[in-house]
């Protein structure tokens, strides 16, 4: 009998975890050249780059005052060197709180909502960001799930869920007509199967005996960020992928 969809789906990834080991890759340095427009970002002057482990530990000490440059520095590394990377941010602040014009009071207050919603689980994560209290105007999945992955507990953190990845489980036929995966704050069942996915992955990696190291459903995620990067376009790439003579699966359905 042979594979099933999800089934190749998940033998890519041990693929490319086992390049990622074989050049000794490090996910946690993951970062892009911040774009010249946070230069002269108001209160939050950012410069880069900024990785992803930065946040993580930023994520665990992190009190009111910190939030809004937290949340500036969340937004530069999804960004990376787009040029309205800053203006975009600052129509999210504005929209949160005109009267004081960099949006901290509400921002603070979602925030701290965001995280302890988190510390539950991610779909309660997503439930918050689809929810009334937890509309942010301009603030898609791509960059929520963002902020919702780095103020996850370790151990259980909701992965981030952008159109990079979103693009590769339709690639991969993770999702389908059938079973589809929206890039959508309502579609807590798509998310749920996006992070069972990253689980039975994450087991699979430790059965091959890796993965001990990286027991974080966004490594499941930067893996398959990269290898949607190398499907697109071959640019962008971590140096661990660069040469990888990795092949795109033509997959049955399931």
């Amino acid at each position: 009998m042979g594979m099933t969809t999800r089934e190749h789906a998940l033998d890519q990834v041990l693929k490319l975890a086992n390049q990622y080991w074989e050049h000794e890759g490090n996910y946690l340095q993951q970062s892009i050249k911040v774009g010249t427009s946070w230069e002269d970002y108001p209160q939050h002057g950012i410069s880069g780059p900024i990785t992803r482990g930065e946040l993580l530990l930023e994520a665990t000490t992190l009190d009111s005052q910190r939030m809004p440059r937290f949340f500036a520095r969340v937004m530069a590394w999804g960004f990376g060197p787009a040029g309205y990377a800053a203006y975009r941010t600052d129509r999210i602040l504005e929209w949160l709180d005109p009267s004081i014009g960099d949006g901290s009071a509400r921002l603070i207050k979602w925030i701290s909502q965001l995280r302890d919603a988190a510390e539950v689980g991610p779909k309660e994560g997503l439930e918050f960001l689809g929810s009334d209290a937890g509309y942010v105007k301009f603030l898609g999945p791509s960059f929520s799930t963002k902020m919702l992955y780095f103020l996850s507990p370790e151990g259980n953190r909701g992965p981030i869920h952008d159109a990079v990845v979103n693009s590769w489980l339709w690639r991969q036929g993770v999702a389908s007509r059938v079973a589809p995966i929206r890039l959508d704050h309502k579609d807590l069942a798509g998310y749920e199967e996006w992070v069972k996915f990253c689980d039975k992955a994450l087991v699979n990696l430790k059965s091959d005996g890796q993965g001990q190291a990286h027991e974080d459903r966004g490594f499941i995620e930067y893996l398959i960020f990269q290898d949607q990067l190398r499907f697109v376009a071959n640019s962008g790439l971590a140096s661990w992928i660069i040469p990888s003579d990795l092949t795109v699966v033509s997959c049955p359905s399931e």
